[in-house]
């Protein structure tokens, strides 16, 4: 198996056809349908279904598929360590973020990543971790920067705390509670969390109330993305978890803080990789601006 034949493989199967991945490599068309070809004589196995709407793998392609994006990527970060530790303003570098640090951080941290490094192609993808951790898994991204679970993830990555984002109890503005926003009358709410189990949100209901004497909710909409979180509690009686700078945000009008009777609350963000793939010097700026941003942006 050669870098050319993984790597038209990897694009037919992401654009799912010859005609999608011969336009992302700057191909012909002829070129990548032998390049899968050959890569198919030397596994000795079809890897690819043709029909009238594209390709599909078959089975022993979707094995391939996984190994295959790893390699691809990973030849893709060595030419890109060697042209960088030069100088080279070039390569590319992919990460996967939670949304909280998307429109908090990311700005500030791009702004300062491309004073260094104005040619380097970014690639984000927004998401919570069971979103993004599969991707630095799979080598598609470099990293990811999200909520912290009190989930093992392995010995296949290095985790780094980088800041704790304060939170808020968030509700629309008007909604009842305000009122009084006692422990009881908090607790009688309906909440619209992220996944307890993945993002540690249910752990954190736990913490909120375990000095107050009163149980936690009981009514949870599990909710896996913040702009429907936020939709939800801009226009219904649902309360939800933020983090605090979120809430002086233009996507969160009509939105306040609830000033609850109960003890402050943080999440912390931390940042997961491979164990064993090093970061290439741009990953690791980029890495490096997104936390001085949060630090910034969270204190202590």
């Amino acid at each position: 198996m050669k870098y050319h034949q993984l790597r038209a493989f990897v694009s037919a199967a992401e654009h799912g056809s010859i005609r999608g991945a011969a336009r992302a490599l700057f191909l012909s068309q002829a070129a990548v349908t032998k390049a899968l070809r050959e890569l198919e004589d030397d596994a000795g196995l079809p890897l690819i279904a043709r029909n009238a709407r594209g390709i599909q793998l078959t089975e022993d392609g979707q094995r391939l598929l996984m190994r295959a994006r790893l390699i691809v990527r990973q030849m893709q970060q060595a030419r890109d360590e060697l042209n960088q530790s030069q100088g080279i303003d070039t390569g590319s570098v992919a990460i996967g973020l939670t949304p909280a640090v998307v429109l908090t951080v990311l700005p500030d941290a791009l702004k300062a990543f491309r004073q260094r490094y104005r040619n380097v192609a970014l690639r984000l993808v927004e998401g919570l971790a069971p979103i993004v951790v599969p991707g630095v898994r799979n080598g598609t991204l470099d990293f990811a920067m999200t909520v912290q679970s009190n989930v093992s993830l392995g010995n296949d990555f290095v985790t780094e705390s980088c800041f704790h984002a304060q939170q808020a109890i968030a509700a629309r503005a008007g909604h009842p509670v305000l009122a009084d926003p006692a422990p009881a009358a908090l607790a009688a709410q309906e909440w619209a969390l992220s996944s307890r189990l993945q993002e540690g949100h249910g752990g954190l209901i736990q913490q909120l109330f375990a000095t107050s004497g009163v149980a936690p909710p009981e009514r949870i909409l599990v909710c896996e993305s913040y702009s429907t979180a936020v939709a939800l509690v801009r226009n219904t009686d649902l309360l939800s978890l933020f983090p605090e700078p979120l809430l002086a945000l233009p996507e969160c009008t009509g939105i306040v803080a609830v000033p609850a009777r109960l003890p402050s609350l943080s999440t912390e963000i931390s940042l997961v990789r491979r164990a064993d793939v090093p970061l290439t010097p741009a990953a690791a700026y980029l890495a490096a601006c997104l936390m001085q941003a949060g630090r910034t942006r969270f204190p202590d």
